[in-house]
């Protein structure tokens, strides 16, 4: 499945992966502004998703993957840019297995960089590292 090219503003949350269990599902090229959870809502057991070049700008959470203790399987991301308001710029509360977040562009205005499997890292070098 494909979703893309779209512009979803005023909304709860931007594109919704929930749920896919091994995908692919492709969403790229779009403009996602003013969203109050999260621009991507990555739930129930989420696998085989495929995030590259969307724009993401909200007040809240630049990138918000709340799915509880859930997993998050296969999911890639490549050229995002996520622009929000206090960190973290990128909080995830499920477990995150073969997943791969790299070269996206992230804008917080303070806090940490990531919390990401129960580990919370500063700046992006440090979760690169």
């Amino acid at each position: 499945m494909r979703v893309f090219r779209n512009r979803i503003t005023n909304c709860f949350v931007g594109v919704s992966a929930q749920p896919v269990h091994g995908g692919p599902l492709y969403v790229f090229r779009n403009a996602i502004y003013n969203v109050q959870y999260s621009p991507f809502k990555l739930h129930n057991d989420t696998a085989g998703v495929l995030l590259f070049h969307n724009t993401a700008v909200s007040q809240g959470l630049p990138f918000h993957i709340q799915p509880a203790r859930e997993t998050v399987n296969d999911v890639v991301t490549r050229n995002n840019l996520f622009i929000g308001g206090p960190g973290p710029a990128l909080r995830s509360t499920g477990r995150m297995i073969r997943s791969d977040f790299d070269s996206d562009g992230y804008g917080w205005e303070s806090g940490p960089f990531a919390l990401w499997n129960d580990r919370i890292y500063a700046s992006p070098a440090a979760a690169k590292a």
